[in-house]
């Protein structure tokens, strides 16, 4: 029994309003328990003519326990907040007493000290009836600045059921449930403004505040109250300051706010204007027997400041001779043959004028002088700008033609300075930084030396392009690293050479990337970068962990990185790919070597470049692709072949497992969508061709129908096409095998072989080839070529050149013979 007892007391004390609801009903049935538990007379039955009355005083109101203080937005005042306790018990209407003291809590049951006693501030701010967990908040008025109060908060209801004090603490009882409030905000300053103003900096001074600790100093661009736009701002504990990094000629708005603790609104100081920068680089763009046309560079001062420009006669005595809002003024009514001084006066808003500029000296002509040019057009080029004019008829020509001077800026009104002087009638400007707007005048001198008024202005913007990627690739293997290098790059990707002499600039190369990959069929995208290497940096050794990994190495620039790149295996392979990534030529490490200046004794770096050709595709042609050798990367190198053969790849696309014909899109490799000409055909009767110069020739190759590819070994280089050639079940010979039915065996290189291709067929046929004059006279043997699959023959017999005649070839193989004749003409 006396646990349930206990029980019931506990839930008298929970504030839960559910729980205080049901104690209430069960205390009408234990409350003589309920006596005797706390040691009353033992419970008695009670009769009919008597009952027992019993007075428990329930909580009916949550304490406050988050009351917080802080200073108001306006001078002497606090801003209370708090949570809204619960509401279990009690008569609405609910409110306050809020009470504040400047002395606070000595103990925690001593609420404050009598001195000074507890101000009631208000009996009737209303909470919100309900079960609370609102935000509630009272205003404090009335108090005085920068002194320290403390508050306390307790709710009423109607009746007597009343919360306890939520009494404000002071140190060190470090009560958490008390509010303390350091300071209120002090008024704001009064009186005051700018006591001096510089060109870039002000300094302002204002009244002291009563109470204030310190002083918030801004300026801003414009009048709004409070400051927004603010330009410079100065904390303070003094009544004046200084602010710097303005700008000249600017009219800037004053403002200051006192603080302690919390600050007090702006106050406004009024406005004032910062003193105008000297104008620099007086000069002058044209001089006529009556009138000098100048220039100036307004030296950062504001659009639609004032310039004064001031003509002495004797370099003492100035007048203002024009006035301008802009850069450049024309003075007139000169005389000619007289010496002149002039200086440049910029003046601010309030009308205070800067120190004068440089001096220029001149005599005018007393002749007649040159016209301007007419006619000036200028166009952007590769880190460069051309420029055009006409030419200036001698009539026009002042005292007669000297030299046009060509003026270049950055600004389209202002700053103008000669990189030039020519006779004729162009020039190109460079090298120019890519992006950067140039602007130009010209200007025509006379052998008197006089010039002529400036021509209209004209402007360019030079672009730039990707960089070449590097060439003279070379590798050296180790078991576990391999290390790359490769020759400067020294060309933009269209093979034109950098504009600079010296060290690149960053628009023509920064510096070299190098991607690696696992699969050498990997899209660029799917390669990683590895590392970046400056420009001074040709090699990367780096570890393989006896992985074959696969390397791309990229030039960049401030555009961006070169669009090609040979892949580069750990052991030294080479893959220049087309566009898909399949089709390419791969030429290993040994080979290799022919393609670097230091191997090859052509002089220079040799460049492949691999690309389908798309244009060629349809009539039984399903893929077409040119891998072509450029000497430095720009001269091109016809029939060009490599000193071993190697291996051509060619990538074909299926519909429903019938070979279609395969364009090249923008974003990588498919079939044609509608071929011209319907080709289609079967993967076995796939072959590759080839294009010496005058025909294509049947090459043959090797099918992959599973990773759709047809290849073939071959040292020479140019365009291969696949075409449907109905390969037969055995080795097959015919006439349209041979390279050529005239051979010019005279060392030049062209056409100086007999060649015939041949297919082995499935049995891998090997053919013998021999040659015969028309009397069946035997003349020589035919040999296996660079290109597997073929037979060849010199134009020689016994060490010697043959004479000019018809020759009988005859190829036996496979149980076959095929015979015919070739010429040799010398």
């Amino acid at each position: 029994m006396r646990l349930e007892l206990l029980e019931i007391i506990k839930a008298l004390k929970r504030r839960s309003s559910r729980t205080a609801r049901q104690a209430v009903r069960a205390a009408v049935v234990w409350a003589p328990l309920l006596a005797a538990a706390l040691g009353g007379a033992p419970p008695a039955r009670a009769s009919n003519r008597s009952q027992l009355n019993i007075n428990v005083l329930l909580p009916g109101i949550s304490n406050v326990s988050d009351l917080t203080a802080a200073p108001g937005v306006s001078t002497g005042t606090i801003s209370l907040s708090w949570t809204e306790p619960f509401h279990t018990v009690g008569v609405a209407p609910y409110s306050y007493d809020v009470r504040v003291s400047t002395v606070g809590q000595i103990s925690d049951d001593v609420v404050f000290s009598t001195s000074p006693p507890l101000s009631v501030f208000s009996t009737s701010v209303p909470p919100s009836p309900g079960a609370g967990g609102g935000a509630a908040g009272f205003i404090v008025t009335g108090l005085t600045p920068d002194v320290t109060y403390f508050f306390a908060i307790r709710e009423n209801d109607s009746t007597t059921f009343r919360d306890s004090w939520n009494r404000s603490a002071s140190p060190p009882l470090n009560v958490n449930n008390f509010a303390v409030a350091t300071s209120t905000r002090p008024p704001s300053p009064a009186g005051g403004g700018a006591a001096s103003v510089s060109i870039s900096s002000l300094t302002a001074t204002w009244a002291i505040s009563s109470g204030a600790t310190d002083y918030m100093f801004v300026v801003s661009t414009s009048a709004v109250n409070p400051p927004t736009a603010i330009a410079a701002s100065s904390s303070t504990v003094a009544s004046t300051a200084t602010v710097s990094g303005l700008g000249p000629n600017t009219t800037y708005f004053l403002f200051v706010s006192a603080c302690a603790g919390g600050c007090s609104a702006y106050a406004s100081l009024g406005s004032t204007i910062t003193l105008a920068e000297p104008a620099v680089g007086l000069s002058t763009t044209s001089v006529s027997s009556s009138t000098v046309n100048l220039a100036w560079n307004p030296n950062g001062d504001p659009p639609g400041t004032l310039f004064q420009v001031l003509k002495s006669t004797d370099g003492v005595s100035y007048s203002t001779a024009a006035s301008a809002t802009s850069p450049a003024a024309a003075v007139a009514g000169l005389s000619g043959g007289g010496t002149y001084y002039f200086e440049v006066v910029a003046v601010n808003g309030a009308g205070v004028p800067a120190s004068p500029s440089n001096v220029v000296q001149l005599v005018t002509p007393a002749g007649p002088v040159p016209s301007a040019p007419t006619g000036l057009a200028a166009s952007a080029g590769l880190l460069s700008a051309s420029l055009t004019w006409a030419a200036l008829p001698p009539a026009l020509q002042g005292q007669g033609l000297l030299e046009y001077r060509v003026l270049r800026s950055t600004n389209a009104g202002f700053g103008y300075v000669q990189i030039a002087t020519t006779t004729g009638v162009s020039f190109v400007d460079k090298p120019l930084a890519a992006g950067v707007t140039v602007y130009y005048e010209l200007i025509a001198r006379d052998i008197g030396n006089t010039d002529s008024s400036p021509s209209a202005s004209v402007s360019a913007v030079p672009f730039t392009l990707d960089p070449m990627e590097p060439l003279g690739i070379a590798v050296v293997p180790s078991s576990a690293a391999v290390t790359l290098s490769w020759s400067p790059t020294t060309r933009f990707y269209d093979g034109t050479a950098f504009v600079s002499t010296g060290t690149p600039t960053g628009d023509e190369l920064v510096g070299y990337s190098i991607y690696r990959s696992t699969d050498v069929c990997d899209p660029t995208s799917a390669f990683v970068q590895l590392s970046t290497m400056p420009i001074a940096v040709n090699s990367l050794t780096t570890a393989t962990g006896g992985l074959n990994y696969y390397y791309r190495v990229f030039s960049f620039n401030s555009l961006g990185r070169s669009p090609n790149a040979v892949t580069v295996s750990a052991l030294g392979e080479r893959d220049y790919c087309a566009d898909d990534q399949i089709t390419r030529v791969v030429i290993d490490d040994k080979t290799a070597a022919s393609l670097n200046a230091a191997s090859n004794g052509l002089g220079g770096d040799i460049r492949i470049v691999s690309q389908r050709r798309p244009q060629d595709v349809g009539n039984g042609v399903f893929q077409s692709a040119s891998f072509l050798a450029y000497l430095n990367g720009v001269t091109a190198l016809s029939n060009y072949a490599l000193p071993a053969p190697a291996r051509i790849v060619l990538r074909f696309d299926t519909n429903n497992g019938s070979v279609v014909a395969t364009t090249a899109p923008v974003n990588g490799f498919g079939p044609l969508a509608a071929n011209a000409a319907g080709s289609q055909a079967s993967p076995s009767d796939l072959g590759v061709f080839w294009f010496n110069g005058q025909q294509y020739q049947k090459m043959y190759g090797k099918i992959d129908p599973v990773g759709q590819t047809v290849s073939v070994d071959s040292p020479n280089l140019g365009i291969y096409q696949i075409r449907s050639q109905a390969r037969a079940a055995g080795a097959v010979f015919d006439v349209s095998n041979l390279a050529s039915r005239v051979i010019t065996p005279n060392g030049d290189g062209l056409n100086d072989t007999l060649i015939f291709a041949y297919d082995p067929g499935p049995r891998n046929v090997v053919p013998e080839g021999k040659i015969f004059d028309l009397r069946g006279a035997f003349v020589a043997d035919m040999v296996p070529g660079l290109v597997p699959n073929t037979l060849t023959w010199n134009g020689y017999m016994n060490g010697m050149p043959v004479h000019s005649g018809v020759y009988v070839y005859r190829i036996t193989g496979d149980g076959k013979t095929f015979t015919g004749t070739i010429v040799v003409a010398r």
